[in-house]
């Protein structure tokens, strides 16, 4: 089994809503095996013609866990917040098996 990596680009439009969900999401992601690795720190674009907002990467034991934390109650409670007052772009990618 590989790891998954959520990675995220979001872009809060009311930064007391974007507060109130970043207080809440840490222990949804941990409650699944989630862990951070990069969360809202200085990102760059190199190429093309991203909009970079707030970047995020999680990284989860495996994309079933990851899938299952995304559709999960907990984080039911709280995609509303982001899907309201942010925009988004978030996607699952698989990692490479270790030998």
């Amino acid at each position: 089994m590989s790891s998954a990596y959520l990675v995220a680009n979001v872009k809060f439009n009311r930064p007391d809503k974007a507060q109130e969900y970043g207080r809440q999401l840490p222990a949804t992601i941990e409650k699944f095996g989630g862990r951070y690795l990069a969360r809202g720190g200085t990102a760059q674009v190199a190429e093309g013609d991203w909009h970079l907002g707030y970047v995020t990467i999680v990284e989860f034991p495996s994309l079933e866990l990851a899938k299952r934390w995304y559709e999960s109650v907990d984080y039911g409670r709280l995609k509303p917040i982001r899907l309201v007052h942010a925009q988004s772009e978030i996607a699952f990618v698989e990692g490479v098996a270790r030998a």
